[in-house]
Order: structure tokens, then C-alpha cells, then sequence
């Protein structure tokens, strides 16, 4: 079994028995007589007269889920001069003791759902007669079998005589089951189902009970001893966790008294039950409480991972493009090993190819607007969201000109000149990534051409601006 770290205490509204050197050991509150002896084993009474002890797993469960509890029983060596018995009990309020003789430990809990295991005849609480070992469950701190307190055995009498004799020295299996989807409680002792319960226990111990084990003895003695050999898996507990730079979580333990979170960086109130953590950075949080029944202070801690947001690079690729010719166009964001890329084009446009990589090829087919770009990271964190809006202009009108010459297209020597009747202010070369690579303040002009030289080869889109219009031609240059 694995060691487990402490957890969680509820309020308790009423504890009627006094708890005597409670301590927590092994992941179990200690009660009065009870000790750890090592090795997952708990010696719950001595073999002397009047002692009462208790172990409580400080983790409680959750019963919208199921639990399956694995223990070893012990009801020491002493048979006809032995006494009491133990229990397997749930409790709703706290880390409390029941009363000790004939109580098996566990008498007076509120809030509970007690399976007894009952070694000695206590003719004042309607035992079979015989003095035989027998089993049964009782509700709510009666332990009485002519009390309307125990619970019916669906699986036959509702006091089961175990016959031969437990109390032999040896350790015996002993198993509990809830399954919440059919409200379904078992008990089996060595391998066979003595006991069953149907019906909601959340009615009878709330959602979140402790267990434990009790036993006690009074004039008669036993040594009882308890196994931890599987605990349950539907313990109430703090989760490490895992969150993206930014994002925030809400999270804590029901029901627990004073609770104080440190460190305070990102939460949102330290004394809150249930805080807000935002942290920017990966934080181990430790929380600290008490039980409000004994003091004794527990704590949890969890690991809050903080994943960094891919930061996306702008978008590259013509925000202006000639419409009067139907180019598929690249548009592009610096590549990041790991990540995925979401593009969303215009309605009508069409991804060419491309979508999930940082680059793709778009056709619009005359439909113009926002491209959009969203990258995930290999941390499944998403960034902002990245765009770059496509407009269209077409041809030389834009430009209002009576004429514009382009020549020679395509060039073989390096330079290109254009010729129009009107002042431009400046031109721009621009690559296929929609990179600008060269502004031209084309002061360089022979009468009416302007001039554009030392052009390396490739396939380049010229912006030609006036000082009320733009357009954009495409040129190839070899």
C-alpha cells in the first residue's frame, strides 16, 4: 500500500465521546487506545479490559463514485473470556470516537453506517443468543438489533450468525464494496458476501464520509488488530494539475475548517475553501486546516503547471492583391517545432493547400476579407489569434492614370521602368511572402519613366503609390 499523504476534515456538529492522544499515522487519525504498529497494520485494543480505539483514514470518500477497501481483521485469541468485536464504519461528520464495551468503538457516531462484527452476547442490545460471532449494520450510532437502527440485509438475515470462531489468532479477509450507480453496499468476510445494503448512503452519511475501524473491549478482552491491504480510489483529494499561461482554475475541499494557502501568489483569497489560482508560473500549493472535532491539523499539497502560449509571428503575404488575375496566393507565420496552425480564410475563399502548417495557399475567387491564424503548441496551448486583412484593387484604375507602362516585363537585364503622365511618391518591391524587400522613392526618373535597377531574379509584386491612389503590378525579372 502506498503511503498517503494527509487530507481533508469535516465539520463536526456533534462529538459526544472524548478523544484521548489523537495522532495521524500512515495516513490514519489515531483514537484513543488504537497504535500503529508498522508494516500497514494498526493494533485497534490490547488484550485488557475497557479499551477502545479507532483508526480514521484522513482522506474521506466520495460516494457518487465507487470504492472497493481490501482489509485483514484480527479479532485477537481469546474465545468464550473474549470481547468485544470490531466494526467497519462510515461517518459523516468527523474524525470521531464511538463508545467502547458493547459499542465495538463506534456507538453514539452520528452520521454513520456501521457493519458490525460482534465477538460477545450483550443480551441489552438484543445479540443472538448463544453467544455466537455474528454480523449485521446499524445507522446513526445504535448498535441494537431490536432498534429500527439496523439496516436490512438484502443478501438474507439481517443479523448474520458467522459460526466456528473468529477469534482464532489469525488474520481474516475482509472487503467492502459501494457501486453508486445501483446504491449497492457490500460486506464480505473471507471471500464470502455476508451482508448487502441497497439504497442511497449519501441519506445516511453524506457525500463525503470518513471510514475507518473501531473495536474496544470491556470485562472481557481481545486483541484486535486491522490490515490495510487495498485503499479505495475514489478519495476526496487535491489534484495536481496543468493549465496555460493566462487561464485560471477553481479548485479546494469541501467542507474543511480554516483553510490558509500558501504561497498567496495567485490565489485569489487564501482563505478561501474553494480559491481562484492564477498563477504565471509553475506553483506547488500547500494548503493547511483543521478538524474542527480535535484540532488536529492536516494539510495537502498540489502542483499547479503553468504551460507557456506559443507567441505568433505576424502573418506574411500581400494584404493588397490585383484582382483583375486569379493568383493563388501564400501567406505564411514563422514556423515553431511542435505546433499546429488553425487558418480561417474569407467566406467563398478556399485553403489551397496547407491548413494545419504555418504556411498556406489561398484562392480567393473574388472573395476578400480577414485571414486568420491561431497556433497550438505542442503544450495544447493556444495563442492569440493573428490576422492580416486581404483588400483588392484593380489595375491601373485605382490609380486614376491615363496610362502606366511597365517595360520590359519580364526583364533580362536587371532593371524596369515605368512610364505615366503623373508624379508617383514612392514604389515598393515586394517577394511572394509578401515581404517588402526594397522601397524606391523614385527620384531616378528619365523624362516620363521612372527607373527601378540592380533587380534580383524573381518573381516580385511592384506597389506603385501616388499620393491618392496605389495599385500593383507583377513583374518577373530573370
Amino acid at each position: 500500500m502506498n503511503k498517503t499523504t494527509l487530507i481533508l476534515a469535516f465539520f463536526c456538529m456533534v462529538c459526544s465521546n472524548l478523544i484521548e492522544g489523537q495522532t495521524v499515522e500512515n495516513g490514519f487519525a489515531i483514537n484513543n487506545d488504537a497504535s500503529y504498529l508498522g508494516s500497514d497494520t494498526f493494533e485497534l485494543t490490547p488484550n485488557q479490559m475497557t479499551k477502545n480505539g479507532q483508526i480514521w483514514f484522513t482522506q474521506p470518500l466520495d460516494l457518487t463514485e465507487d470504492f472497493d477497501i481490501e482489509l485483514e481483521f484480527n479479532f485477537g485469541s481469546n474465545n468464550s473470556s473474549g470481547a468485544d468485536g470490531m466494526t467497519f464504519t462510515l461517518q459523516g461528520d468527523c474524525l470521531s470516537a464511538g463508545g467502547g464495551g458493547g459499542g465495538l468503538g463506534a456507538s453514539g457516531i452520528d452520521n454513520s453506517l456501521i457493519v458490525e462484527f460482534d465477538t460477545y452476547r450483550n443480551t441489552t442490545l438484543s445479540d443472538p443468543s448463544g453467544g455466537q460471532d455474528h454480523m449485521a449494520m446499524f445507522r446513526d450510532g445504535v448498535i441494537n438489533h431490536s432498534s429500527a437502527n439496523i439496516l436490512s440485509n438484502d443478501a438474507g438475515s439481517d443479523t448474520v450468525i458467522l459460526g466456528g470462531n473468529v477469534e482464532d489468532g489469525n488474520y481474516k479477509p475482509v472487503r467492502f464494496t459501494w457501486v453508486a450507480s445501483t446504491q449497492t453496499f457490500e460486506a464480505y468476510l473471507s471471500g464470502s458476501l455476508r451482508l448487502r445494503y441497497i439504497g442511497d448512503l449519501t441519506t445516511i452519511v453524506g457525500q463525503y464520509p470518513y471510514w475507518g475501524v473501531t473495536a474496544s473491549t470491556g470485562a472481557a478482552t481481545n486483541r484486535h488488530r486491522v490490515r490495510i491491504v487495498t485503499l479505495p480510489v475514489n478519495q476526496v483529494s487535491l489534484e495536481d494539475t496543468t493549465i496555460c499561461h493566462g487561464e485560471s482554475i477553481i479548485t479546494g475541499l469541501p467542507g474543511i475548517s480554516n483553510p490558509v494557502w500558501s504561497p498567496d501568489n495567485g490565489v485569489s483569497d487564501i482563505n478561501s475553501v474553494m480559491p481562484t489560482f492564477s498563477p504565471t508560473a509553475t506553483t506547488t500549493y500547500t494548503l493547511n486546516y483543521q478538524d474542527q472535532c480535535n484540532g488536529i491539523t492536516l494539510n495537502q499539497s498540489f502542483t499547479l503547471t503553468v504551460n507557456p502560449k506559443p507567441t505568433t509571428s505576424e502573418i506574411s503575404g500581400f494584404d493588397i492583391i490585383d484582382c483583375n488575375f486569379n493568383f493563388n496566393e501564400t501567406y505564411n507565420v514563422e514556423n515553431t517545432a511542435g505546433s499546429t496552425y488553425q487558418w480561417e480564410v474569407p467566406l467563398g475563399a478556399t485553403i489551397v493547400s496547407g491548413q494545419g502548417t504555418n504556411e498556406i495557399e489561398v484562392d480567393f475567387n473574388g472573395n476578400l476579407g480577414e485571414i486568420t491564424v491561431v497556433e497550438t503548441n505542442s503544450s495544447s496551448c493556444s495563442g492569440d489569434p493573428v490576422s492580416i486583412t486581404v483588400d483588392c484593387l484593380l489595375g491601373v484604375n485605382s490609380l486614376n492614370l491615363d496610362d502606366l507602362r511597365i517595360f520590359p516585363n519580364p526583364s533580362n537585364t536587371g532593371s524596369i521602368s515605368l512610364l505615366t503622365n503623373l508624379e508617383l511618391t514612392h514604389i515598393q518591391i515586394v517577394n511572394l511572402k509578401g515581404q517588402v524587400i526594397r522601397t524606391e522613392d523614385v527620384h531616378n526618373r528619365s523624362g516620363d519613366a521612372y527607373i527601378i535597377e540592380n533587380i534580383l531574379p524573381g518573381l516580385y509584386v511592384l506597389k506603385i503609390f501616388s499620393e491618392k491612389s496605389i495599385t500593383i503590378k507583377r513583374v518577373l525579372v530573370h
